[in-house]
């Protein structure tokens, strides 16, 4: 199955100078809600054109102020655009970040995509972002290849070529990159490396610029951490922000100090999270999101002092929160939420580490989008996966291979399909409209087209599978605490209970007397009724089994 991801760019360069006093500011906000709210870019213009007029002393202001005429030009598909755009390169040399975007919107010579000064810097199958971040200057995307390589890759956004940071070639080296962040300088790139044979993981630093055999710096070295992310860099460049997890499946939030290796762990948390880290521009708190309780799919997003002198809840509502970044002053945090019943991207004001008020929508319906970062320009980027992944059921003629009616599409990323042996039922896992986990499994009757969705109690399932009669079926995957479970299901009450401690699978033998599973080392057969266990396979010493692969006994 092929998906398709793209990397969005969100211009929300008014939710940090909007929040600094003068005239010019009132103005660039005036212009904002102009091109944004009410559309008028003609309007938008002549406001940003007094802007630039006026802030002769404030440079930085005045290129943002040029550009966003440029963008608005080039909206309205006027050849001025141009004109604007190397005005900034000529003119404002000093202010890197933004004659870097307008030297990029030069050499792309195409109309914007998408809306409001948003739009679509990459796209495709190769869109990876897994683990990834922005640069400062919003030239280069950082992310690992976890389909081919594990390598850590680098994908320049001007050019649109991609190169590999790290040696591996299909799978077959070392190890795998695990998390990366760029320096403040755009120049290098600390990632997480887990080695395959002895476990245990380094940080790593890489110069982007060091050729085609680049050789990264060690700066943290440990056998007893199976796994470890870097997530954000400080701005001083002296620290950076890990998510290490532990042997026993708990997460910790840690420092580690570039010059000498040093780890300050702040806080062990669950399994789950959190999955980014966000440094605020003046070093003092990290940003980041975990689920609300141990069962709970709904996070919050928080705060904590680097120093670990205090944390702070900074986002606490009914729904699936996920921090993005800050503002380049530190007054605002920005994250995604589901909380009007679409995505949208929010900010609130923080100061000393705590929260200011209540949020305010900053941009409606992007969708769930995964955070890289946010540029000096204030410019947010994400990546977003948009495969069409469905379920198509339809009738057909199998000795002429032609439909003998319409098709019926599951749409929400639905997958891993099983039928009920009569052919009257389907059961599929299935991802929710609102994208928020966990999924769901679901059960689609064929003769009425009803669909029950049905949950699992957990956190995420492989192959659901039917027993031979139809009257009950078995998920597998990890729960929420992070444990490996083997769930039965009765499909009419939708109660589940537990029946092994399995990663993998399972399978029903024909019979449906026993099922099959993989427990991370050993493939084995239970029996429902007796509860006895027998190991069928073990896996061979240095082994590397892929998920899904091979067959069962009798199915």
């Amino acid at each position: 199955m092929k998906f398709n991801r793209v990397v969005l760019l969100f211009f929300l360069v008014g939710t940090t100078v909007l929040l600094a006093a003068g005239n010019g500011y009132k103005l660039f906000q005036q212009g904002l809600a102009k091109e944004r709210a009410e559309a008028d870019l003609r309007g938008a213009i002549q406001i940003y054109e007094q802007v630039v007029q006026e802030s002769t002393a404030d440079r930085k202001l005045a290129s943002q102020a040029l550009y966003r005429i440029g963008e608005c030009q080039r909206a309205l598909g006027d050849a001025e655009a141009k004109k604007s755009y190397e005005r900034i390169v000529r003119e404002y040399v000093e202010q890197e970040a933004v004659v870097a975007l307008a030297r990029q919107r030069l050499s792309e010579g195409r109309p914007l995509d998408g809306a409001q000064g948003d739009r679509v810097v990459w796209s495709g199958e190769d869109v990876l972002h897994e683990g990834g971040s922005v640069s400062p200057d919003g030239r280069y995307v950082s992310y690992t290849d976890w389909f081919f390589t594990g390598n850590l890759m680098l994908h320049d956004l001007a050019s649109g070529k991609t190169r590999s940071l790290t040696p591996n070639k299909d799978w077959q080296g070392e190890g795998e990159s695990n998390g990366s962040t760029f320096s403040p300088d755009g120049k290098r790139v600390a990632y997480g490396w887990q080695y395959y044979e002895p476990r245990g993981i380094e940080l790593r630093i890489v110069d982007i610029e060091g050729g085609s055999d680049p050789q990264p710096l060690s700066v943290f070295q440990s056998s007893d951490i199976p796994s470890m992310g870097a997530s954000d860099w400080s701005r001083d460049g002296q620290w950076i922000a890990v998510v290490i997890t532990r042997k026993d499946r708990t997460r910790q939030i840690g420092l580690i100090r570039v010059k000498d290796g040093f780890l300050r762990v702040l806080k062990t948390v669950g399994w789950r999270g959190p999955n980014k880290l966000f440094f605020s521009p003046d070093g003092k708190y990290l940003a980041y999101d975990l689920p609300t309780s141990e069962t709970a799919s709904e996070r919050d997003v928080y705060v904590i002092a680097v120093d670990g002198s205090g944390e702070s809840l900074a986002v606490v509502h009914r729904a699936h929160d996920a921090v993005i970044g800050w503002s380049a002053d530190g007054a605002q945090l920005l994250f995604s939420s589901n909380r009007t019943g679409t995505v949208g991207i929010w900010s609130v004001a923080v100061s000393n580490g705590k929260p200011q008020g209540a949020p305010s929508l900053l941009k409606p319906d992007t969708g769930w989008v995964s955070a890289l970062g946010t540029t000096d320009s204030q410019a947010v980027y994400a990546s977003k996966d948009t495969s069409t992944r469905a379920l198509r059921l339809a009738p057909i003629d199998l000795e002429t291979g032609k439909l003998t009616g319409p098709a019926v599409v599951e749409s929400y990323g639905s997958d891993r399909p099983d039928w009920t042996r009569d052919g009257q039922y389907l059961a599929y896992r299935t991802q929710q409209p609102n994208g928020a986990p966990p999924p769901a499994l679901s059960i689609r009757s064929l003769a009425s087209g009803e669909v029950r969705h049905l949950p699992t109690g957990l956190q995420y399932f492989t192959n659901p599978r039917w027993s031979p009669d139809g009257r009950w079926l078995v998920a597998g995957g990890r729960d929420m605490k992070g444990k490996g479970a083997i769930r039965k299901l009765d499909p009419e009450t939708g109660a589940t209970s537990f029946l092994a401690p399995g990663v993998q699978g399972p399978e029903v033998s024909p019979d449906g007397k026993r099922i099959y599973y993989w427990d991370g080392k050993n493939y084995i057969a239970l029996n429902i009724d007796s509860g006895e266990t027998r190991i069928v396979f073990t896996e061979p010493e240095n082994a590397q089994l892929g998920w899904g692969e091979g067959t069962v006994p009798g199915r």
